[in-house]
């Protein structure tokens, strides 16, 4: 018997959050009464208790309409990024009907690894990284 409309919504959203809360154990909170999701990203090795809070507001019909609300984007010093994640955010291309949450959270990542004063994921040179005098370090001594 195929699903309704607000069932086949809720598997999705079920669906959804179980995937979020594998991938980013202890990570992730929802509140289902405000329909709001928290994010707040494991301490790292920086001794940082918190690397800051990500909150998203999901509307009553998500993930079939509409997108998440930004709520708050703070990172490890309260630095408010709403912004920067809301440009990182468009910039991934995300459309209504699509799992957008996760794509909030790599937004969010940047921002917070940014904000740090660290190269955000992927974006690393590999080269200025090398320190076994390979490849990379002998182009870097013939550029000098």
């Amino acid at each position: 018997m195929p699903a309704t409309a607000t069932e086949e919504v809720a598997l999705r959203l079920g669906n959804e959050l179980r995937l979020l809360e594998a991938v980013y154990p202890e990570c992730i909170a929802f509140d289902a009464k405000g329909r709001e999701l928290k994010y707040s990203p494991a301490p790292g090795d920086d001794g940082l208790a918190t690397r800051g809070v990500l909150v998203l507001r999901l509307p009553d019909h998500y993930p079939a309409k509409g997108l998440p609300d930004l709520i708050t984007a703070k990172d490890a010093n309260g630095q408010d990024g709403r912004t920067q994640v809301s440009a990182g955010f468009a910039q991934l291309g995300v459309v209504e009907g699509d799992s957008a949450v996760d794509a909030y959270i790599f937004a969010f990542q940047n921002f917070v690894t940014e904000s740090a004063g660290e190269d955000p994921p992927g974006q690393r040179d590999p080269a200025a990284t090398n320190t076994q005098g390979g490849e990379g370090e002998d182009t870097k001594q013939q550029q000098q």
